[in-house]
């Protein structure tokens, strides 16, 4: 049961991840910056696993 739990809470801020960075690359990409929505998601998607692997394997 502890792990459906925190299989939800990595799936919802890994869900979180991707709509921060979609938000942040939908902005650049209406301004025409170079990075955009796919660039950004990718990015926190990653800052948000190794996040999620470091408090796992630290605690």
């Amino acid at each position: 049961m502890d792990h459906l739990i925190l299989l939800g809470k990595v799936a919802l801020r890994l869900l979180l991840a991707v709509c921060i960075g979609g938000g942040i690359g939908w902005e650049r990409a209406r301004a025409h910056h170079p990075a955009g929505v796919r660039t950004h998601m990718l990015v926190t998607i990653g800052a948000a696993v190794v996040m999620l692997l470091g408090s796992q394997t630290a605690g």
